[in-house]
């Protein structure tokens, strides 16, 4: 069998270029997976922080609550003399509450939760601020909440706690004020 000359001419013009088109456009098709992919993987990381984020949240959360527990259940501000033990008397200073090292058993209490998920269990350091007589026209009344009572002292107290979420370098630490009545 023999090849006319005008189709051994047509064979010779093809060189491959639907293969070097094909080529360019897997290699585009691939850029965008890869880029799709490193997207998601960035996106499920930022899902996961927020989540631990907010775990570490509800825990700090649930350190004000137990350490606002603890303050109502006790009768006088006598606990209060020492900084030993999360409870930090009137005369001491406050401590760095963003150092570390304060966040262990000799210098601030462990609250147990019971939440799930968390890294460790909430702490908190109770600072005794000192008393506040209120006055007969005004009464203290901190944004709205509470009673007027002329002439009774509260003693107030700043609580600080941290909590950590799914790992320890999810910490957040949240302040209040409570005020109690002896």
């Amino acid at each position: 069998m023999r090849i006319k000359q005008n189709q051994l001419a047509g064979l010779q013009k093809e060189r491959g270029a639907v293969l070097a088109i094909s080529l360019i456009f897997l290699l585009v098709m691939t850029l965008i997976g890869l880029t799709g992919m490193k997207t998601s993987v960035l996106e499920e990381k930022m899902a996961g922080n927020s989540r631990n984020q907010g775990l570490a949240f509800q825990a700090a959360e649930a350190g004000l609550h137990g350490a606002e527990r603890y303050i109502s259940s006790i009768v006088t501000a006598s606990d209060f003399s020492g900084a030993i033990n999360g409870l930090v008397p009137e005369i001491t200073a406050d401590p760095d509450y963003f150092d570390s090292s304060i966040w262990v058993d000799a210098n601030s209490l462990e609250y147990d939760s019971g939440l799930f998920l968390i890294d460790s269990d909430p702490r908190y350091i109770i600072k005794l601020v000192g008393q506040s007589e209120e006055d007969a026209n005004a009464g203290l009344n901190l944004s709205g909440y509470g009673e007027s009572l002329p002439g009774s002292q509260i003693t107030i107290f700043r609580v600080t706690s941290r909590g950590t979420g799914g790992t320890g370098t999810a910490r957040v630490t949240l302040q209040s004020n409570f005020g109690k009545r002896f």
